[in-house]
Protein backbone atom coordinates (compact mmCIF):
# COMPACT_ATOMS: atom_id res chain seq x y z
CA UNK A 1 0.00 0.00 0.00
CA UNK A 2 1.35 3.18 -0.99
CA UNK A 3 2.49 5.78 2.19
CA UNK A 4 3.03 9.07 1.69
CA UNK A 5 3.19 12.22 4.10
CA UNK A 6 0.20 13.81 2.22
CA UNK A 7 -3.46 13.50 3.57
CA UNK A 8 -5.50 12.46 0.89
CA UNK A 9 -8.93 11.25 1.24
CA UNK A 10 -9.69 8.81 -1.79
CA UNK A 11 -11.59 5.38 -2.13
CA UNK A 12 -11.05 2.77 -4.96
CA UNK A 13 -12.65 -0.08 -5.26
CA UNK A 14 -10.48 -2.61 -5.40
CA UNK A 15 -12.78 -6.02 -5.51
CA UNK A 16 -12.27 -8.14 -7.86
CA UNK A 17 -10.22 -6.04 -9.57
CA UNK A 18 -6.79 -6.57 -10.71
CA UNK A 19 -4.17 -4.43 -8.41
CA UNK A 20 -0.58 -3.98 -9.28
CA UNK A 21 2.07 -1.69 -7.40
CA UNK A 22 5.22 -0.71 -9.02
CA UNK A 23 7.06 2.09 -9.32
CA UNK A 24 6.47 5.10 -11.71
CA UNK A 25 9.55 7.14 -13.45
CA UNK A 26 11.84 4.42 -11.73
CA UNK A 27 11.57 6.63 -8.58
CA UNK A 28 7.70 7.32 -7.46
CA UNK A 29 5.70 4.18 -6.03
CA UNK A 30 2.75 3.88 -7.95
CA UNK A 31 -0.07 1.42 -8.09
CA UNK A 32 -3.20 0.96 -10.70
CA UNK A 33 -6.00 -1.06 -10.49
CA UNK A 34 -8.25 -2.52 -13.08
CA UNK A 35 -11.88 -3.31 -13.37
CA UNK A 36 -14.37 -3.85 -15.60
CA UNK A 37 -12.50 -1.90 -18.73
CA UNK A 38 -11.09 0.97 -16.23
CA UNK A 39 -7.84 1.43 -15.39
CA UNK A 40 -6.93 3.75 -12.16
CA UNK A 41 -3.50 4.83 -11.42
CA UNK A 42 -2.44 6.33 -7.63
CA UNK A 43 0.78 8.01 -6.87
CA UNK A 44 2.36 10.71 -5.17
CA UNK A 45 5.77 12.63 -5.99
CA UNK A 46 7.17 15.20 -3.75
CA UNK A 47 5.48 17.92 -4.66
CA UNK A 48 1.94 16.50 -5.03
CA UNK A 49 -0.47 13.36 -4.80
CA UNK A 50 -1.93 11.99 -8.56
CA UNK A 51 -5.26 9.87 -9.38
CA UNK A 52 -5.93 9.03 -12.75
CA UNK A 53 -8.16 7.08 -14.27
CA UNK A 54 -9.31 6.24 -18.09
CA UNK A 55 -10.63 2.94 -20.56
CA UNK A 56 -7.33 3.48 -22.53
CA UNK A 57 -5.25 1.06 -21.30
CA UNK A 58 -2.31 0.77 -18.54
CA UNK A 59 -0.18 0.91 -20.81
CA UNK A 60 -0.84 4.32 -22.21
CA UNK A 61 -2.04 5.76 -18.69
CA UNK A 62 1.52 4.95 -17.59
CA UNK A 63 3.13 6.67 -20.30
CA UNK A 64 0.80 9.92 -19.75
CA UNK A 65 2.05 9.93 -15.72
CA UNK A 66 5.46 9.07 -16.62
CA UNK A 67 5.22 12.77 -18.22
CA UNK A 68 3.89 14.52 -15.72
CA UNK A 69 6.06 12.97 -12.83
CA UNK A 70 8.83 13.70 -15.31
CA UNK A 71 7.70 17.68 -15.47
CA UNK A 72 8.93 19.16 -12.06
CA UNK A 73 12.23 17.74 -11.86
CA UNK A 74 12.32 19.15 -16.11
CA UNK A 75 11.19 22.53 -15.06
CA UNK A 76 13.28 23.08 -12.56
CA UNK A 77 16.45 23.31 -14.54
CA UNK A 78 14.98 26.19 -16.54
CA UNK A 79 14.06 28.39 -13.73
Amino acid sequence: VLQSDFSMGASLDMEDAVVTEFRLAGKYEAMSVEKEGSVTLVWTTEQAAFLMEGETGRAELIKIAESIAAAPSERKGRD
